[in-house]
């Protein structure tokens, strides 16, 4: 339970972080227009979003095997120039079963994205409303 709140807190920090670059490299601070404050907290709230949860969204593609092809045609052709690799290399459907095993959690990562992008949302719907 801790481990995951942990992960929605570390999550929510990074995006905060990325929106807060947004809006100081916009100069949000220095801003007193209502529209132009409304604009800029959109744009760095969607900023965050689209980053974590564009990030959640290939974290799930590859979960479903989309990339497993391309990550084993790598493998196999570097593994050509190592003679200890060379010996033991497996075929592509044990490359399958062993990384069937092997999922990523990502849920976190759209749900907090997702926020995001709503806050985003919230403000471009203000935006129109004041403007």
């Amino acid at each position: 339970m801790k481990n995951k709140i942990l992960k929605y807190v570390i999550t929510f920090s990074i995006g905060g972080c990325f929106s807060f670059l947004a809006f100081f490299r916009q100069n949000l601070f220095e801003k007193s227009n209502l529209l132009d404050i409304f604009e800029i907290l959109s744009n760095g709230f969607l900023l965050a979003g689209i980053i974590i949860f564009g990030l959640g969204s290939l974290i799930f593609v590859s979960n479903e095997g989309a990339f497993d092809i391309f990550v084993f045609g790598f493998k196999n052709f570097f593994s050509l120039f190592n003679r200890e690799k060379r010996e033991t290399r497996q075929t592509y459907f044990e490359y399958r079963q062993e990384r069937s095993n092997k999922k990523t959690s990502f849920l976190f990562l759209l749900f907090v994205g997702g926020f995001y992008l709503l806050l985003s949302a919230l403000f471009v719907i203000l935006f129109f409303i004041y403007s």
